[in-house]
């Protein structure tokens, strides 16, 4: 049923993302086809409920009032294994992200209005940039010219070499 969902989420002011990347050939492996943090993980909350992950507005019944076939059956539903299969080469800004295989982001996954998957809320590493949230030098995805979200995904790449030529000198 996946690792420990009792964790604290994730918060994503601090570069705590860091400290939850997972380097390994299985997840690397999962990674490619599957989300690292969704994929087969079922989150059993204080109350009992089942839920798809922590925070999950949707409950599935109560761990002590459903059956073994019952909850495999629940769990084998297209509705609970939604977010199994999106994968990160399939959402903006994490495609980009040379971390995206170790990374178990536990953000939730929008769909776009056309094809693919965004974030509403920005990850604290800026791959265009190569800084997290807090090092020196660190700029917002804004601030790169970058934008995603439900209608579309755009980058000004002129800003983004600007900013690594004075970032890195290149």
């Amino acid at each position: 049923l996946g690792p420990d969902m009792d964790q604290e989420v994730i918060e994503h002011a601090t570069n705590s993302v860091k400290d939850q990347m997972v380097i390994g050939l299985e997840t690397f492996l999962e990674g490619l086809h599957y989300h690292s943090f969704f994929n087969q993980r079922i989150h059993i909350a204080s109350d009992l409920s089942i839920r798809r992950f922590r925070g999950d507005g949707m409950t599935w019944g109560d761990i002590l009032g459903i059956g073994a076939q019952e909850l495999r059956s629940t769990i084998e539903t297209k509705e609970f294994q939604h977010y199994w299969n999106v994968k990160k080469d399939d959402s903006s800004v994490c495609s980009d992200c040379e971390f995206r295989y170790a990374c178990m982001d536990r953000r939730i996954p929008e769909p776009r209005l056309v094809v693919g998957w965004f974030h509403a809320t920005e990850c604290p590493y800026n791959p265009y940039i190569c800084k997290w949230k807090g090092e020196e030098g660190y700029r917002t995805l804004v601030e790169c010219g970058v934008v995603s979200n439900a209608k579309g995904f755009s980058i000004d790449h002129d800003r983004i070499a600007a900013i690594n030529a004075e970032l890195w000198g290149e």
